[in-house]
């Protein structure tokens, strides 16, 4: 059995910056994953400027590796039923799935059960 004083499942963005700051506080922390990890995930996402705020804050400045080519994100279009389309302006940055996973917690390995 392993020993631990905080067990938090899922290693996603939250479950992540869970373990980053309880390790930062001391805590002994196992992520219980269902997937093996690292793993390649074929999607990114869009930090938009509060988000890349709160990383920045917490782990430090995105690394230029970990964003997609190209990076910054002006705007993103949204088509609704009805043929309405909408643009809204966001003003971020794409960063990979995986890449995010290596930010919060670098050398995070595992198999997942």
């Amino acid at each position: 059995m392993i020993e631990c004083d905080v067990a938090i499942v899922g290693a996603g963005p939250a479950g992540c910056a869970a373990a980053r700051e309880c390790t930062r506080q001391g805590l002994k922390v196992v992520i219980v994953e269902k997937k093996n990890i690292p793993r390649h995930k074929a999607c990114s996402g869009i930090l938009v400027p509060s988000s890349i705020n709160i990383l920045s804050e917490h782990f430090g400045n995105v690394p230029q590796d970990f964003l997609t080519i190209p990076p910054h994100v002006n705007a993103m279009r949204m088509h609704f039923p009805g043929g309405y389309v909408g643009d809204i302006p966001i003003h971020g940055l794409m960063i990979l799935a995986r890449s995010f996973r290596c930010m919060a917690l670098p050398g995070i390995t595992g198999r997942g059960s």
